[in-house]
């Protein structure tokens, strides 16, 4: 069960901290809610209401240092196959974004990346709608790397940059 004070990964959302459990009052019904606060962005509150296990669900416990470089070391060459029809790749690399898998999420950014590069090496446009995708899968992992290793969101590329160079030397 969540608790207060808890932080925790939120759908599309991040990483937020349980800031209360509390009464909110929705038509005649009080119902009870957990009140998330993301942790990038201070501004909002996310009301999630505690009886909807939907909603609940998507509540799931950030990884630990020592569980972000076991995925990282995991990573080395691997990537997704490429989808080449345009729907069923925003629906099928959509997917992976809503199941929350980090390894799976990784592997995606990679994708789109090397993806990206290649298609900028042959004078070639990425697609917006890939770019969106990039955009939604690094915010969703550089957040929670950047807050469970204590470094900044735009810091976390180069760490992983690192953690794989050191990985390749150590297996040469």
């Amino acid at each position: 069960m969540v608790q207060v004070n808890d932080t925790v990964l939120y759908g599309g959302q991040s990483v937020c901290t349980v800031t209360e459990i509390c009464e909110r009052k929705v038509g005649k019904e009080k119902l009870l809610y957990y009140a998330l606060k993301p942790v990038f962005d201070g501004k909002s509150t996310i009301y999630v209401p505690c009886a909807n296990e939907k909603l609940v669900g998507k509540m799931r416990r950030i990884l630990s240092a020592a569980e972000i470089r076991a995925l990282i070391d995991s990573l080395q060459s691997d990537t997704l196959d490429w989808v080449e029809n345009d729907a069923d790749r925003k629906a099928q690399y959509g997917e992976i974004l809503q199941q929350g898998d980090r390894r799976t999420i990784a592997l995606l950014i990679r994708t789109l990346f090397l993806r990206r590069e290649a298609l900028k090496a042959s004078g070639r446009k990425f697609h917006a709608a890939d770019e969106q995708i990039l955009e939604r899968a690094q915010k969703l992992l550089h957040e929670e790397f950047a807050y469970v290793l204590h470094i900044r969101p735009e810091e976390v590329p180069l760490f992983i940059t690192h953690r794989l160079e050191a990985a390749e030397k150590e297996s040469v």
